[in-house]
């Protein structure tokens, strides 16, 4: 259609010219020229306005063919910005259809992708009560692989983790300790740590017989719970609930334990070395036969709190520490400096002492 119009305004405007130039051809031919010259005289009209008009008159007419030829562009450009418009609309109808589709495909998709997790996390849950103690350790290593690849399940798995610890710890079957010091593993030492933000509930458990090395032990309530022979190096200990807990034979070694409070409880034969004990409380706590050995104790509440039998060996008191109502029976203090000794003093003067317990203390100086 295009190339039609072209032609035929290509035809049209070669008229025109002609005919603009047929007059100038005509006067130049001799016989044409005096027949043209006589019917001139005839009108009573001279040669150059006959020319002039001639040109005029031709002229209307080209820009008369012109501006039809511009308006006719006009609407067939009109025509085509109406057919690139459709086909815009077209196009973006169909990308947001396919978007459309495309999320839809990715829901179904997800929510195929998580009936297989789902179907899979079950399977583990239920091969972690399994009677095969090779499946049941399996289940435990998967569980914690798949709380790594699958964060939206860790709570779950935590939750589960500490479940099993709760039900299973009294039982005394060698394997069953075994699966019992995997999961503390999990829970607190392995290195991605993925489940320190979680509330970890270990009430009335049978912690035993259990070593932390570079571990984070965090968000923790061990109300009721017995820990025996447990060695805790070079770990942090923060922000965990200690409600008449029983604590012996056990050893804290170069261990950071902060913001925790220890209510109701009993140490017997605890030794902590090298650790930092900040922002705690001990409250109605009985530390028997224990050692404090190259500690640092800041801002430490020892309220109503009854030590006995107890070796405080170089350990600085520093930061408001406070002893009141306390009982300290034959307890022997020994500070790095006179500095700390004369500290501690002042927090021993605060403490409401009978004088048969006062006279079992030894405090000296290395």
């Amino acid at each position: 259609m295009k190339n039609n119009y072209k032609t035929l305004w290509g035809i049209i405007t070669l008229c025109g010219v002609l005919l603009i130039v047929l007059p100038f051809i005509f006067i130049s031919i001799s016989d044409i020229r005096v027949f043209l010259h006589s019917w001139l005289q005839i009108i009573n009209l001279e040669e150059n306005h006959f020319l002039s008009l001639w040109i005029t008159f031709w002229g209307v007419i080209v820009a008369i063919c012109g501006l039809y030829q511009i308006t006719i562009t006009q609407r067939q450009l009109e025509s085509s910005q109406e057919q690139v418009d459709i086909s815009r609309k077209e196009l973006l109808e169909q990308i947001k259809f396919n978007e459309d589709s495309l999320i839809k495909h990715q829901k179904q998709l997800d929510l195929m992708v998580k009936q297989v997790l789902d179907e899979k996390f079950n399977v583990l849950k239920s091969e972690l009560s399994s009677k095969n103690e090779a499946i049941q350790l399996i289940a435990v290593t998967e569980l914690h692989r798949f709380a790594l690849n699958h964060d939206e399940y860790r709570r779950a798995i935590c939750d589960i983790f500490c479940a099993f610890i709760h039900s299973e710890s009294k039982s005394n079957e060698l394997n069953t300790r075994k699966y019992i010091k995997k999961i503390i593993y999990f829970l607190f030492v392995e290195k991605s740590y993925i489940f320190d933000e979680y509330e970890k509930d270990l009430t009335y458990s049978n912690l035993s017989d259990i070593c932390i090395i570079n571990g984070r032990i965090k968000k923790v309530n061990f109300s009721g719970s017995r820990i025996v022979n447990c060695v805790v190096h070079n770990s942090q200990i923060s922000e965990c609930i200690f409600n008449n807990v029983q604590m012996n034979d056990s050893l804290l070694k170069t261990t950071n334990i902060k913001r925790t409070d220890f209510q109701n409880c009993i140490f017997s034969n605890v030794t902590f070395n090298k650790a930092h004990i900040i922002n705690l409380m001990f409250c109605k706590t009985k530390i028997h036969n224990s050692i404090f050995g190259n500690c640092r104790i800041m801002n430490v509440n020892f309220e109503d709190t009854e030590i006995q039998e107890t070796q405080f060996y170089k350990t600085k008191f520093s930061d408001k520490c406070n002893m009141e109502s306390s009982q300290i029976i034959n307890t022997t203090f020994s500070f790095p400096s006179l500095k700390h000794k004369n500290t501690f003093k002042l927090y021993l003067s605060q403490s409401h002492l009978s004088k048969s317990n006062e006279e079992g203390n030894i405090i000296k100086i290395d």
